[in-house]
């Protein structure tokens, strides 16, 4: 077999085999290379994160407790880091995180998760094929059809998911980290990524029998100084491509420019000079900010998003707790931009 072959054979996560198809030929150092990035990449690839602040820990009882529960004969344990088939996830039992790795490094203690996750996908069916195939037995019933808005069937497709638990040694954070396939054709939604942050801090709390998971943090606070982010590499700015805020005069805007930065718009510098010369009086409440990333093969800009709502920045006391992370292959660089975030809470 060769190293391609068994590299792309692992179906592995997030779109890896058409990572793999850009480099046709690949020699024993690049396989090193590309196993070290897929490792990762599991790591952060398209992860919705929750940060909890978490004083009384001990990083040994949970490294012991982690690779105490790791079920060294699980499918899912065998094949890490590599994903499984959808005919291998077909034996797994749905939405049943389990331990497959713990990472020890100088900074952090990761707890690895996998699962076979089920995602809903809505299909939207041709009604007047529908009403076709009834009319021979059911007229009514195939008018009816023929006059509905829309017919929908849900079909569930399985998923190998890779979430993980991040212990901040020199730092009371934790991070929860949530694979919600963002880079793929169809994603998590909303219902499905609070399900399964609920799974893995349940299965976290379960296997370390301590309740480390109780205090969120807020992450709000850091949109505002996010907005004047600069980080000065090479001249390579990061691009502010989505925010949105409530003036004093009380409209909302969103601003929204996807292959440049809203802050170089002048419809965005007149919003501004509308609201006077300080900003405090506009309350932002979303923003998306687009950082260069430095890999082995091309690689778009990752993307870090604080989606917040109207409703929020209009609160007396605004709350946001998660943000996602995408398009992102090494841990350094999404450890950098959560540390741009964490600098930013004021």
């Amino acid at each position: 077999m060769s190293p391609q072959r068994s590299l792309s054979t692992a179906a592995s996560p997030l779109g890896w085999e058409r990572t793999l198809a850009k480099l046709p030929d690949i020699n024993g150092d690049v396989q090193d290379r590309l196993l070290d990035a897929l490792r990762n990449h599991i790591l952060c690839g398209d992860k919705n994160v929750r940060v909890y602040q978490s004083e009384d820990r001990s990083l040994d009882l949970i490294a012991s407790a982690a690779e105490k529960a790791r079920d060294v004969t699980s499918a899912l344990t065998r094949r890490y880091p590599y994903s499984l088939t959808q005919d291998g996830l077909a034996d797994v039992e749905p939405n049943q995180p389990e331990v497959v790795a713990t990472v020890n490094t100088d900074g952090v203690l990761y707890v690895v998760f996998a699962s076979n996750k089920e995602i809903s996908i809505r299909h939207e069916i041709d009604r007047e094929l529908v009403a076709r195939a009834l009319k021979a037995g059911n007229d009514e019933l195939a008018e009816t059809l023929r006059q509905s808005h829309e017919i929908l069937a849900i079909s569930i497709e399985r998923r190998h998911a890779f979430d993980v638990v991040a212990v901040h040694k020199n730092f009371n954070f934790i991070e929860v980290r949530v694979d919600t396939f963002a880079n793929e054709e169809r994603s998590l939604r909303v219902h499905e990524i609070n399900d399964a942050h609920h799974r893995i801090i349940q299965k976290f709390t379960e296997i370390t029998d301590r309740p480390y998971l109780k205090r969120q943090m807020n992450l709000y606070p850091s949109i505002r100084n996010l907005l004047k982010i600069d980080d000065g590499n090479d001249g390579a700015k990061v691009r502010i491509t989505k925010f949105g805020y409530v003036g004093s005069s009380g409209i909302a805007r969103d601003e929204r420019k996807p292959h440049g930065d809203v802050r170089s718009d002048p419809t965005h510098r007149a919003a501004y000079q509308a609201n006077g010369a300080d900003d405090e009086s506009i309350t932002p409440y979303d923003l998306e900010a687009q950082f260069p990333g430095v890999t082995i093969i091309g690689q778009p800009d990752i993307v870090l998003a604080l989606h917040g709502t109207e409703a929020i920045g209009r609160s007396a006391h605004p709350v946001l707790d998660e943000l996602t992370i995408s398009k992102c292959i090494y841990e350094s660089e999404f450890s950098k931009i959560m540390g741009a975030v964490y600098e930013r809470i004021v």
